[in-house]
């Protein structure tokens, strides 16, 4: 299990794929007229890049939801609000950056899904299986792998809430971990 969870490991099997489906994406403008102009390119950039790591290919309105929820998530929402907004002016050519910088974000956040959505199956297959003495082991397992790294952002878990409340103390190294690869990502 320790395998699935090595950040080298990660990034060549979940999220290598989401840079490879971005360098391949080519924009045909570099700014939007209108909000139908932004929804089209935002929705074709999720589409385009599920068809790329996943080999399957969204509704426009399941495309949307996942491009307005990685933009609200990931894109710099300055004094707009929120991030669609934000991406939206920028894709306008408002503010700076343009659709490229829209497209980027979108990237991060399709790559930001899958190392959750990887992060989830690891855990959710596994962990929920264990024994209490094989949970205790886990999180130890965690702890001296990713230990220095998660106190160094203020995750670290300490032995006593692991031999307390094995099952919830590994979820919340789960969350930490997830948090920690995504920053050793850039995402």
């Amino acid at each position: 299990m320790m395998r699935v969870l090595d950040p080298a490991w990660i990034h060549e099997r979940v999220v290598a794929a989401h840079d490879q489906a971005r360098e391949g994406y080519r924009l045909a403008r570099i700014t939007v007229g209108n909000a139908e102009e932004f929804r089209q390119e935002v929705t074709a950039y999720v589409q385009h890049d599920m068809k790329v790591t996943e080999a399957s290919e969204p509704s426009e309105d399941a495309a949307l939801d996942l491009a307005l929820e990685a933009l609200n998530e990931g894109f710099p929402r300055g004094t707009l609000g929120d991030g669609y907004a934000a991406a939206l002016a920028a894709a306008r050519g408002l503010t700076h950056g343009g659709l490229p910088d829209v497209i980027n974000a979108l990237a991060r956040g399709c790559a930001r899904r899958a190392l959750r959505g990887h992060i989830l199956r690891v855990f959710g297959e596994n962990v929920e299986l264990l024994s209490g003495s094989s949970r205790l082991a886990f999180g130890a397992a965690l702890k001296e792998r990713f230990g220095v790294a998660l106190g160094r952002f203020g995750g670290l878990v300490e032995d006593f809430l692991v031999a307390q409340d094995p099952l919830g103390a590994l979820w919340r190294i789960r969350g930490e971990l997830e948090r920690l690869l995504a920053r050793l990502e850039g995402l």
